[in-house]
């Protein structure tokens, strides 16, 4: 196999999922905001990775 044929074929490959944690971390997601949390302020703060809310108060009860 050539170097422009192996380039081919790994650009045709299914894309590589990444972790969301991951993304997020490296602030290329959005920052999820927690439903009770009611102040437009803090939410745009969240949303632009001024403010990093706990895990887990991100989660759900268990």
């Amino acid at each position: 196999m050539s170097a422009s044929t192996e380039a081919v074929a790994l650009l045709s490959e299914s894309p590589v999922l990444v972790a969301p944690a991951l993304l997020q971390a490296l602030d290329l997601s959005p920052h999820p905001v927690p439903a009770w949390i009611t102040d437009e302020a803090v939410r745009d703060s969240i949303r632009d990775g001024l403010i990093d809310i706990p895990d887990d108060l991100l989660r759900g009860p268990s």
